[in-house]
């Protein structure tokens, strides 16, 4: 069996990502989350990863430590 990796991260690594940024009560609404430097990459791999859609960042800080990422998402399968 094949590991599957997107932009060089397990999609297990994407997944936990991915859990801390996205709103639990509503899987679907926007995603606006504030990330350091250090889960900057990741988390936008995760959020290109789940919602198909290049997220967009904001630096928080002058020391470029803290990031606010937006993502948009997809609507729910059938829901046209």
């Amino acid at each position: 069996m094949t590991d599957h990796t997107f932009r060089g991260y397990p999609v297990t690594d994407l997944q936990a990502a991915f859990d801390k940024v996205v709103n639990p009560d509503d899987r679907y609404a926007p995603i606006v989350a504030e990330v350091s430097i250090d889960e900057l990459d990741i988390v936008c791999a995760a959020v290109e990863y789940f919602t198909r859609n290049i997220p967009k960042v904001l630096v928080v800080d002058m020391s470029c430590e803290k990031f606010v990422v937006f993502g948009s998402r997809l609507e729910p399968e059938g829901d046209n």
